[in-house]
């Protein structure tokens, strides 16, 4: 490594890191801090291929920025250096790699009477670093996410409050009657059921026996009455029942009375209204209501307008002046709306990084707690406007539902083994014996796919400290390819036809991963909302869908150009078969296949459109399609018009599949009874 004092001596100009200059002859370039931390990174390096996401680390600490910033401080850079991106001399852009400094490097030697010690090379570019940083977070429309001052990441005291065999979910507590009520079950094919748990008696109760599943129970401000939610194969209620804990549920009455199905979000203060969402009209955008307990009137509260489902989540503040509403405004992007009752102004109205389904206030009103199932746990301060990150949250401990002091919560607490991937034999196809493959860890898996031959397996493995990305070659043991965090939802994967690079999508980005060298690139930014990347017949480019001004356009990315080409408005997916055969998915999830002189020949209307919901193979096509509560494969001649449908789990959230190149086959991700019970959690 150089030395990292002094002056560095670049091709023909001479850097001085402390006064931030480029000089050549008698002329002298004056650097901007992000040019300079991204100089100072490249010579360190000096020789490297560095990468995007190294210099996302390194430079810009980790800040959320485009790919459009890099290349406009290489733009910068080069301008300074007079350097040619086509026949570069300093900077050499290395596709689907990232940059290289190629000009010779000499570290000059300091003088002797210098008595000003310099920084080190990395104190200089950390300090810029740190500059930027500051002036970035003072003019962010986003959050500020501020750790709790702490020396140590310490855990949590945690106290059982539930102890049985099986799952606990969803759980709600009522501080009069000392109860809890929450849903369990043993099986994860059983429908999940009201228990209720006394905590100064010890005493459960199981207080529903039918077949449908019960979800989101909350008991009223006086402990007297829970609200419910009941899904089975016909019907989708709210009802009301009187609670008794030894002689159950009773007086029993239906919400919804206008057939409208509702989920029920929370008690109003004062014990008239519950908040429930619904979805407005047919536009699959949820709304906010107000649902009259007396009247059993609806009144609508919010009139989202956005590229996601809308208002998910409802919470007044003890003393029913603020209302707390979760917005989900585009695919893992959300949006924090605090409504003053009185005057319904909007006060707070801030963006979120992560997808908090459970919030929980503060006695005084002046501040929440927000946690995820994916382990997120934040504060936010009314008077600060801050949100503050819980040290020592980690996944599988999530949803907090009860404040019981200032830093004690009653959450769920569950591990991480709550899907496993296995392989069965395709439903449609009598066969009297056939082996079959199953991928047991102590991990959760998901989004398993085959490579062309179906010898490789590639799928995502998610416990408390990563989420990794596996390759697992049949008969050998699974490989780690890149490690996420474990919070990250990693999606949407496939492989090129080469099989030396693997497409996905982590939360809201969408990447390729090199499976020689195990380098990650994004191809797009945070700032953008894309979906359904798929790739190329020939695995030259990419394709995937982006909403430019309210509008979905498929856009074709050029591997060799890191150039992007804009295909068709309203086309949302698009897959190449080996084959030669083109299909299409319009912004009305409708499937077309792409005949050759471009013409769009219409062939059903699917269900769900990710990729891992559908798959062709021959003339059929196979989908994912859901009932209220089961997971059903249907198969579509696409010749005849026939269609089959086939059962593949009851009481199961998982719809995704992939079938094996031999069709006789294919892969599931099998949801598991992830050991669960209802905690005390109390933070140090």
């Amino acid at each position: 490594m150089h030395n990292q004092t002094g002056e560095v001596k670049i091709g023909e100009f001479i850097l001085n890191r402390t006064s931030s200059t480029l000089k050549r002859a008698k002329k002298s370039v004056k650097l901007e801090p992000l040019p300079l931390a991204f100089l100072c990174f490249l010579l360190e390096k000096k020789g490297e291929i560095v990468s995007r996401e190294s210099l996302l680390s390194s430079v810009w600490g980790n800040r959320i920025v485009s790919d459009d910033a890099i290349r406009k401080v290489v733009k910068n850079l080069r301008e300074a250096l007079t350097d040619n991106a086509k026949s570069p001399q300093y900077i050499k852009t290395v596709p689907m790699k990232g940059y290289c400094l190629i000009a010779e490097v000499m570290e000059l030697e300091q003088e002797k009477s210098t008595v000003v010690k310099h920084l080190p090379m990395k104190g200089v570019a950390a300090a810029f670093i740190l500059l930027i940083i500051i002036l970035i977070t003072l003019y962010s429309n986003y959050f500020t996410l501020k750790p709790i001052p702490s020396s140590t990441e310490e855990a949590p005291t945690i106290e059982r409050l539930t102890n049985l065999s099986g799952s606990e979910l969803s759980a709600d507590y009522s501080e009069s009657n000392k109860t809890l009520v929450f849903l369990h079950r043993v099986n994860n094919t059983d429908p999940w059921q009201l228990f209720s748990k006394n905590l100064m008696s010890g005493l459960v109760h199981r207080l529903t026996w039918d077949k449908g599943n019960y979800y989101k129970a909350l008991f009223s401000p006086n402990g007297e009455t829970i609200v419910y939610w009941r899904v089975d194969e016909v019907s989708n209620n709210i009802y009301l029942s009187h609670f008794n804990a030894d002689s159950g549920l009773s007086k029993t009455t239906q919400l919804n009375k206008d057939n409208i199905s509702y989920a029920p979000l929370s008690w109003s203060v004062d014990g008239k209204v519950i908040y429930v969402t619904n979805y407005v009209m047919d536009s699959k955008i949820q709304a906010l209501f107000k649902l009259d307990i007396k009247s059993k009137k609806t009144q609508q509260l919010t009139f989202p307008n956005t590229e996601g489902y809308g208002d998910y989540l409802a919470q007044e503040s003890p003393d029913g002046r603020y209302l707390a509403v979760l917005r989900n405004v585009s695919d893992r992007k959300y949006l924090l709306l605090i409504i003053e009752l009185a005057s319904k102004k909007i006060i707070v109205k801030k963006s979120l990084s992560f997808y908090a389904n459970a919030l929980v206030w503060n006695a005084t009103g002046d501040s929440f707690a927000m946690s995820s199932f994916k382990g997120d746990f934040y504060s936010y301060s009314l008077p600060d406007e801050q949100l503050i990150e819980q040290r020592g949250s980690t996944p599988g401990l999530n949803d907090a539902f009860y404040r019981c002091g200032e830093q004690c919560f009653y959450m769920r607490q569950h591990d991480m083994n709550y899907t496993d991937i296995k392989e069965i034999p395709n439903p449609f196809i009598e066969t009297n014996q056939l082996s079959t493959v199953h991928i047991e860890s102590n991990s959760a898996e998901f989004h398993p796919f085959y490579n062309t031959d179906g010898s490789t397996l590639y799928y995502t493995a998610k416990n408390t400290k990563k989420a990794n990305v596996i390759r697992h070659v049949l008969g050998n043991a699974p490989e780690v390819m890149y490690s996420f965090n474990p919070r990250y939802i990693v999606t949407d994967l496939s492989i090129n036809r080469q099989e030396t690079l693997l497409l996905g999508k982590v939360e809201e980005r969408i990447f390729i991963l090199d499976l020689t060298t195990k380098e990650l690139t994004y191809i797009t930014s945070a700032l953008e909302i894309v979906s359904n990347p798929t790739w190329s017949v020939r695995g030259s480019s990419i394709y995937f869908a982006r909403v430019e001004q309210h509008k979905k356009m498929m856009l074709q990315y050029d591997l060799a150009t890191d150039q992007l080409t804009r295909l068709s408005a309203g086309i949302i997916h698009r897959k190449e078969l080996l084959d030669g055969r083109v299909f299409v998915v319009n912004d009305n999830n409708e499937l077309y296949q792409l005949s050759s002189d471009n013409n769009l020949n219409f062939i059903i209307e699917l269900p769900i459109v990710n990729s891992n919901h559908w798959h062709i193979q021959g003339d059929y096509l196979y989908f994912s399609q859901n009932g209220q509560l089961d997971f059903y494969l249907t198969r579509l001649n696409m010749k005849t018009n026939l269609q089959e449908r086939r059962l593949m789990a009851k009481n199961s959230w998982e719809k995704g599949f992939y079938l094996h190149p031999d069709g006789q086959r294919l892969l599931i991700t099998q949801s598991l009874l992830a050991n669960s019970n209802i905690v005390k959690v109390t933070w140090h």
